[in-house]
């Protein structure tokens, strides 16, 4: 479940024109509005609640959300465009309409997800039947290389994010459709732009960034640029031209590329959902094998429930852990070292099911995206697009790597935070042990 909404609205129009209509500044030639419907955020019935007997968005994600949408709407008004808000369905919403009022062309972003590609089929069929139904436009995917620049068919999309890279580096990146024309205007309102002019132009901390990326808790060590772009309040271009504008007036080093390197990994997951599909989403993965790091017979393991509610909690009794869990909960962000670390302890040391791991963490975090989310969760359990056949990290080792003094820790537990014992089922629920 994701926020599908196409918030950059140069984008938008730049999109549109490439399809054959006609934009202004001022919108005279076609008329561009918004539409925020129940669809963009929600989905309906029992989809409300994930296999773990809890809401599949927290309040504090539901938070930022209304944020986003709160600067999107002073975009469109800053742009002299409309943006409407309503609870009903799309369908429904263009149901209500007068014919005079009914649009010709929807804009609708590339789905996310299979629950986004879902919805899309359903929206098709049913504007369909419309009395005027309108064109609906799919909206290029926010990735960095464009789905016609790859140098590959989606078929033979490689399984390994090493080999997708080498293929896409064979061209050099100044070749790509992002790297050409001006950078953004990052004086454009918003924090999504505040963040990411911060972060090169008045901290040079992009320059310093291979070197402080695995950094833990508050801090400029990382780009923090993720929650906006999983919502498309950022697009991958943008990013990518302005580092490589940065390169050129300031800089450009080991740390400038990684930066590059990361959205990169974005892209993967994405053409590798347009590769397997739905397997991304399944315990066994596109591999089709039993993660190594659960038990064939985990099902009648009494005490998993236990372990995971422990992991869940941040009382697991590993302070490395147990710091990192309640971190997540309170602020709904994670560093990505201490994603991985809690990833692979609830695999391969708590040998609890990884899809619970990947459930929890949709509910949590701001940066939620269907395809990095679940992709990087199958990449630690064993099923997905990691080479090894198991990532097993030592925590103890990853806390005196990351952490040697303990400050992490003792950051967290200064901060007096704790995550409540009904947060979870006290018992698991059936549609958690049916999975799998």
């Amino acid at each position: 479940m994701s926020f599908d909404l196409h918030t950059v609205l140069p984008h938008i129009r730049s999109h549109l024109e490439h399809a054959g209509g006609k934009t202004s500044d001022s919108a005279e030639e076609i008329e561009i509005a918004g539409l925020i419907t129940a669809d963009s955020i929600h989905r309906s019935g029992s989809q409300h609640v994930s296999p773990l007997g809890i809401p599949r968005v927290s309040a504090g994600r539901q938070r930022f959300y209304s944020e986003v949408i709160h600067t999107l709407e002073r975009q469109y008004m800053s742009a002299g465009l409309q943006l409407i808000r309503t609870h009903a369905s799309l369908v429904e919403y263009l149901q209500k309409l007068d014919a005079a009022e009914l649009p010709s062309l929807l804009c609708i972003p590339s789905p996310k997800g299979s629950e986004e590609r879902d919805d899309l089929t359903r929206i098709r069929a049913e504007t369909s039947r419309l009395a005027q139904p309108p064109e609906i436009l799919i909206l290029p995917p926010n990735t960095l290389i464009d789905p016609d620049e790859l140098p590959f068919y989606i078929r033979d999309m490689p399984g390994t994010f090493s080999a997708f890279r080498r293929r896409i580096e064979k061209r050099s990146y100044d070749e790509y459709r992002f790297a050409q024309g001006s950078a953004p205007d990052l004086h454009m309102d918003g924090p999504a732009a505040d963040r990411l002019k911060f972060f090169l132009f008045e901290s040079d901390a992009i320059s310093r960034y291979k070197e402080t990326r695995n950094g833990l808790g508050p801090g400029n060590y990382s780009s923090r640029l993720s929650k906006w772009l999983a919502v498309d309040a950022l697009h991958a271009h943008d990013v990518g031209r302005s580092i490589r504008e940065y390169e050129q007036q300031r800089v450009a080093n080991e740390s400038t590329y990684w930066l590059i390197f990361e959205l990169l990994w974005r892209d993967f997951y994405y053409y590798l959902f347009r590769s397997v599909g739905d397997l991304m989403f399944t315990p066994r993965g596109f591999k089709m094998i039993q993660s190594p790091g659960l038990q064939e017979s985990w099902r009648s393991d009494k005490d998993i429930w236990h372990r995971f509610r422990s992991w869940v909690r941040g009382t697991t009794g590993q302070d490395f852990i147990d710091a990192i869990m309640r971190e997540l909960y309170a602020t709904a962000e994670s560093s990505n070292r201490a994603r991985q670390c809690a990833a692979s302890y609830l695999i391969h040391d708590l040998n609890c099911p990884w899809w619970w791991g990947a459930w929890w963490f949709e509910y949590l975090l701001l940066d939620y995206h269907p395809l990095s989310n679940w992709g990087n969760w199958a990449y630690i359990a064993g099923v997905g697009a990691d080479s090894r056949p198991v990532r097993h990290f030592n925590i103890p080792k990853q806390a005196a790597a990351y952490d040697p003094q303990g400050s992490y820790r003792k950051w967290v537990a200064e901060q007096g935070w704790n995550v409540p014992g009904d947060v979870v089922p006290r018992t698991a629920p059936d549609s958690a042990m049916a999975q799998g």
